[in-house]
């Protein structure tokens, strides 16, 4: 069968700085692509570069596909995919039509109705999607395979919920070659699946389950060779963007992950997110030493009060230090922070502006609380004592604009500090060449330490 997996053009298109050897890929599609390529004409198309809708559509209906399945991982891809989706329906009604990813997953009890959509795949799709393709194929009932929801006879139906995968060791490697012909500079890699924290702001857990799933080091290190040894590059390098919730709940298969890329002689650069109580000045050596650069880590706060009612486990000191820590390593950290989240009063938000000031790295984003669909706080306004005030969803925390109010601030409110952060932001960045020279001293000074090291060994050997 003819299979198009697209990956719509999120709404509104945000003007990102990256160059085209910076960017990455997303990998969500590559593994349904994977996943069915043995036996099915597979084709993916990403909107994310971004390309216009109307093209997309073009381009979907010069193929005919017989599935076309649509990527809504973000709400704010749900508008550009439900308008894809009309249009292939008029164009090609025969073509089934499959909707996936978190947005579909949180409201399929609506999009079901839509006469444009056929089947909604609801969470984790790599055995799900497979196993429908081929009862299409076949023209078979759906009605055993687990995790969907489709309409027959004017009815909706919901099959048995599919059980999360086991060993995400198993999943087959996703084939970059649907996504470039040529060696990728830069690429996306999925180690883990859930989180073992519960955030009232995500929807990680809702999505993929409450237990954190990972993959072992020696597998994500075989995933890169696989790379490698498709693509046959006259050097084995390459740059690496972990899209984990978080990286390193697990040290140890971070000190394992490390060790075997020196142990096989790998060039990576590469970088991860974390929290911040999961590192310390020993992690973070091990991990520059085996090429990482940067950090994402989601501060939140900069209240102690509500960095508890938020239940993150660590201080302001400590977010200070692990900031300090990772720059004396050459690791450059990014630090995000949210504004009107259900706890936080104008005290608190003052004690946010001052440690985006205070804080060494240039890297800080700040961003509008967004009480997202499939959330614990979507879930229980009454309880956190927020009013949402809009139900377009995939317009949430965009532009600047708040959608709700809380106990201690107003929409309006909120939109106005937001603006006064993102004016420290700016002047932040201003910073970058002073603070991109102290990095590269601290990597240049970790990398002549390490030949010494080296040398000594030789030595001593």
């Amino acid at each position: 069968m003819k299979v198009v997996l697209a990956y719509p053009t999120p709404t509104p298109i945000f003007s990102k700085n990256f160059t085209k050897e910076e960017k990455i890929e997303g990998v969500g599609l590559l593994y349904l692509a994977t996943s069915i390529k043995d036996h099915h004409d597979v084709t993916i198309i990403e909107g994310t570069r971004p390309i216009p809708t109307e093209t997309i559509i073009e381009q979907i209906t010069n193929l005919e596909p017989d599935i076309l399945g649509i990527s809504t991982i973000f709400s704010t891809l749900i508008i550009n995919g439900a308008k894809i989706a009309r249009e292939i329906k008029k164009r090609l009604p025969e073509t089934k039509i499959i909707f996936g990813g978190n947005h579909a997953t949180f409201t399929v009890d609506e999009l079901i109705k839509e006469d444009y959509v056929d089947v909604v795949v609801m969470g984790e799709g790599e055995i799900t999607f497979k196993e429908l393709v081929g009862k299409i194929e076949r023209n078979l009932p759906l009605d055993d395979v687990r995790g969907i929801v489709f309409r027959r006879d004017g009815k909706t139906i919901r099959t048995a919920p599919r059980e999360p995968i086991k060993d995400i060791n198993t999943i087959p490697f996703p084939d970059w070659r649907f996504m470039n012909e040529k060696m990728p500079v830069s690429v996306a890699i999925c180690s883990s699946r859930g989180c073992p924290h519960d955030c009232i702001y995500c929807s990680t857990t809702s999505f993929w389950g409450r237990k954190w799933r990972s993959r072992s080091a020696r597998n994500i290190i075989d995933e890169i060779n696989n790379i490698f040894d498709v693509y046959k590059p006259e050097k084995r390098s390459l740059r690496i963007g972990f899209v984990d919730d978080n990286f390193t709940v697990d040290r140890e298969r971070v000190k394992r992950f490390c060790h075997l890329i020196h142990e096989e002689k790998l060039d990576l650069k590469w970088g991860a997110s974390s929290r911040v109580e999961f590192i310390d000045e020993s992690l973070l050596e091990i991990m520059a030493d085996a090429g990482c650069t940067g950090l994402f880590m989601g501060i939140e706060s900069g209240s102690e009060r509500v960095l508890k009612l938020m239940k993150r486990g660590y201080s302001i000191d400590e977010v200070k230090e692990k900031v300090e820590m990772s720059m004396k390593m050459g690791i450059l950290p990014t630090c995000s922070f949210m504004i009107g989240n259900p706890f936080e009063d104008k005290s608190d938000i003052e004690k946010t502006l001052s440690l985006l000031k205070a804080l060494k790295t240039y890297r800080v984003q700040v961003h509008i609380f967004a009480p997202l669909i499939g959330t614990e706080v979507f879930k229980n306004t009454e309880k956190y004592g927020i009013d949402i005030l809009t139900d377009k969803f995939e317009s949430i925390n965009l532009e600047g604009k708040a959608f709700l109010n809380t106990r201690h601030l107003k929409q309006e409110e909120i939109e106005n500090i937001y603006h006064k952060c993102i004016g420290i932001v700016l002047r932040r960045m201003r910073e970058e060449p002073l603070v991109e020279k102290i990095i590269k001293v601290s990597r240049y000074r970790r990398e002549i330490e390490s030949k010494a090291n080296d040398q000594i060994l030789k030595k001593a050997s």
